[in-house]
């Protein structure tokens, strides 16, 4: 017979682990230290199997530890010290317990002679951190760890769903697979990844087969009572049983994935006989996300309790939003699946209940053994003497911030008395709005009128310069030649000589001085004169008047341009102001529809609940509004998950809220009781009539108890040239007829 070891078999999950070991045959040795924070009175619990060996020992202790493990074929290694919270400030006994247990007994398995075939070690989901989300626009990622303030209160859900990194915008949880990296967010979680990557370790070096089981909500008979720090269904239970409400943290619609403990004994025992799961790692959990709300309306469901729990809104140190489990590889490596669902809770209620009345007999044999406690006590008092210290400063606090409320409520009128005044100036200020439409829309048009009358201007201003520019190259060419052929110059000649005179360029041409003899330099000063006059090029006479008529037009231009600005400062100060103001009314419109729709999706549904959120609150211009429902006896979701009839009876209530609040002379409705029952059409029409005092209603439809309701019925028939004719009937007049034939 084969021979398997438990470390930690007398807890919650080793105990059930136990039976299902003996049933298949399997010889079966429980060793645990009976840690009186899971078993109050330090003896063996009634519910273990008599059929199992049990060794008192602690997996801390090297020497009793290796001579269990010698004589055995196979391990499961549950112990550890359990709970998130209590890790943060016991955190040398959690190293201590869960890292330097797990050491001893690989360092067994390496120095000493043994017989271990594999090794089974209980993970868990913790190490994950927060779950993977995925945004529609980006695609999954890896959320951080949340470092929100302790206590911090945010009553909207969009304040605490996780938001998209890259985007910024509400993500949906998805299942989280092995490969995800750990991001541990306590000393627990901490400890249980070094458990596992240590036994990975040290398996693959010496080649034992290891196998990591990531535990998510375990939960089933045999969670001990005791223990603060236990799974959230029993804590649940035991407050619902002293008549006190559940407590729960943030809007209780974060998710986990809960997996009754007889699955998991199915999972362990699956891995222990595959070959295939050898040296892998493998989430337990049914794949499935129940919100933590849901688990409490369950319990107290199954309980017959009229309590109802109260959600705190508050964040906790070291919560997750979302977790849980990617079962797919657990599910093709070696067939497994979650068999029970949360409604297991309903089913084995019997079992719960015979658990705690016999937790409640421990309880009260463990009051007889109060005195070993009487020294711890005495370290509680002084604790009590400390917080009574500081529960008397908050108590001088608390009477100042009544004062400060007094000041506060005085200062809530002034502010009434301003908002009055305030509501009082608004309506002048629209009428000025208005005037300043009006005289917006005239600039504007001045504006359009003026830039067309400036493209106009600088065109034909562009055109006269190039015409400009032509003739002047025009004349500076013919000056060129004259210059070349003639000179600009009056020659002397001699009475005996002829020559041909000048042109008649009055102004324009020089008379040379006579010179006698030729100075020797002169050739080379003509050349040096051409040169600079070449290099001088052709002067502009009209220069200066251009200039002045550039500069006129300039200051022109500037003057334009400084009236444009100043007009659009007015004008982006007037759309600031209506920006401000459209928000204000399309918050205050948006708040009273979201109120009416609830209280008419109620109506509509018997019952319920509904409400209408925006995506983002910060950016109401590009933000979307979202409808999240919860329709009688079913859990929270949203609009998409609803079936075709519940969409069309919830798309009538956000008509009829719109209607409701802001009235319109028309409203045509096509079709939209086609897919509701009798029942809801009967509602349906309830509010009908009360909406048509203010509301003229044009219906098309073919559901007879709609048409009951019409004051004027219209059809549409085949006449007698073949040709579709409308039909007209008034029932009132209908019912005059009849009742007088």
């Amino acid at each position: 017979m084969k021979k398997v070891l438990i470390t930690g078999g007398a807890g919650f999950i080793g105990s059930h682990l136990c039976d299902g070991l003996i049933e298949r045959g399997y010889r079966v040795t429980v060793f645990d230290n009976l840690d009186r924070q899971v078993h109050p009175e330090g003896r063996i619990p009634d519910y273990l199997n008599r059929r199992a060996d049990f060794i008192n020992g602690d997996i801390r202790d090297y020497e009793s530890l290796k001579e269990v493990v010698k004589t055995h074929d196979y391990i499961f290694h549950l112990a550890s010290a359990v709970g998130v919270g209590q890790s943060q400030y016991e955190i040398s006994r959690y190293t201590d317990v869960n890292i330097r247990g797990t050491a001893n007994l690989l360092d067994i398995l390496v120095n000493t002679r043994h017989r271990i075939k594999k090794i089974i070690v209980a993970a868990s989901m913790s190490s994950y951190g927060e779950g993977l989300s995925e945004c529609k626009k980006c695609g999954v990622f890896k959320p951080a760890l949340r470092n929100l303030p302790e206590g911090i209160e945010m009553k909207r859900r969009s304040s605490w769903e996780i938001r998209c990194p890259v985007c910024g915008k509400i993500t949906f949880p998805v299942p989280t697979h092995e490969k995800t990296s750990l991001d541990s967010n306590s000393i627990y979680a901490i400890t249980k990844k070094e458990q596992e990557e240590m036994s990975m370790l040290i398996g693959k070096t010496y080649g034992i087969p290891v196998v990591s089981l990531r535990f998510f909500n375990v939960y089933g008979p045999r969670q001990s009572l005791f223990n603060p720090y236990t799974g959230v269904t029993a804590i649940f239970l035991s407050r619902i049983k002293n008549k006190r409400s559940p407590v729960i943290f943030e809007d209780g619609l974060q998710t986990r994935d809960f997996i009754w403990v007889k699955d998991v004994v199915k999972a362990c025992i699956m891995v222990l006989e595959n070959e295939k799961a050898n040296f892998e790692i493998f989430n337990v959990g049914t794949g499935r996300p129940s919100s933590i709300l849901e688990i409490a309306e369950i319990l107290i469901k199954f309980m017959r309790s009229k309590c109802k729990p109260v959600i705190t809104y508050k964040f906790r140190k070291g919560d997750v939003r979302h977790c849980f489990a990617d079962i797919t590889k657990i599910k093709n490596t070696i067939g497994f699946s979650a068999e029970v669902s949360l409604e297991q809770l309903q089913r084995e209620g019997d079992q719960w209940e015979a658990y705690r009345k016999a937790t409640e007999r421990s309880l009260n044999s463990a009051r007889s053994g109060m005195e070993e406690r009487l020294r711890q006590l005495e370290m509680v008092k002084q604790n009590l003497h400390n917080l009574s210290k500081r529960q008397q400063e908050a108590e001088r606090q608390i009477s100042e911030v009544d004062g400060s409320i007094a000041d506060l409520k005085s200062k809530e009128q002034e502010c009434n008395q301003q908002q009055n005044e305030i509501l009082a100036k608004i309506q002048p200020l629209m009428q000025a709005i208005e005037a300043a439409d009006s005289q917006f829309e005239g600039l504007n048009s001045e504006v359009q009128e003026l830039q067309r009358i400036l493209l106009s201007q600088e065109q034909s201003f562009a055109q006269v310069r190039i015409a400009l520019t032509r003739q002047q190259e025009r004349f500076d060419a013919m000056r060129g030649k004259i210059e070349g052929a003639f000179g600009l110059v009056a020659f002397e000649y001699e009475e005996d000589m002829s020559g041909q005179p000048p042109l008649p360029l009055d102004g324009m041409v020089e008379t040379l001085p006579n010179i006698q003899q030729i100075p020797p330099d002169l050739e080379e000063n003509i050349k040096r004169y051409r040169q600079q006059l070449r290099r001088l090029g052709p002067v502009n006479q009209e220069s200066r008047a251009e200039y002045e008529q550039v500069k006129e037009r300039y200051h022109f231009m500037q003057e334009q341009i400084a009236d444009l600005l100043r007009a659009e400062a007015d004008i982006l100060e007037l759309i600031q102001q209506l920006d401000q103001t459209i928000r204000k009314d399309f918050l205050r419109t948006y708040e009273a529809v979201a109120e009416e729709f609830k209280n008419i999706f109620m109506r509509l549904f018997k019952g319920g609940s509904a409400r209408l959120f925006l995506t983002d609150s910060d950016d109401i211009a590009n933000a979307g509004i979202e409808i999240e429902a919860r329709l009688p006896g079913k859990r929270t979701q949203g609009l998409s998950l609803l079936s075709g009839g519940e969409r069309s009876l919830t798309a009538v209530a956000l008509i009829f809220a719109l209607l409701k609040v802001s009235p319109t002379p028309f409203c045509v409705l096509d079709e939209v009781d086609a897919m509701l029952d009798e029942a809801n059409v009967g509602r349906f029409q309830e509010i009908l009539r009360e909406l048509s005092q203010n509301t003229q209603f044009i219906i098309v439809t073919h559901n007879r108890n709609t048409v009951q309701v019409a004051d004027i019925i219209y059809g549409v028939t085949l006449g007698r040239d073949s040709t579709s004719q409308v039909m007209s009937l008034k029932l009132e007049e209908l019912d005059r007829v009849i009742g007088s034939g």
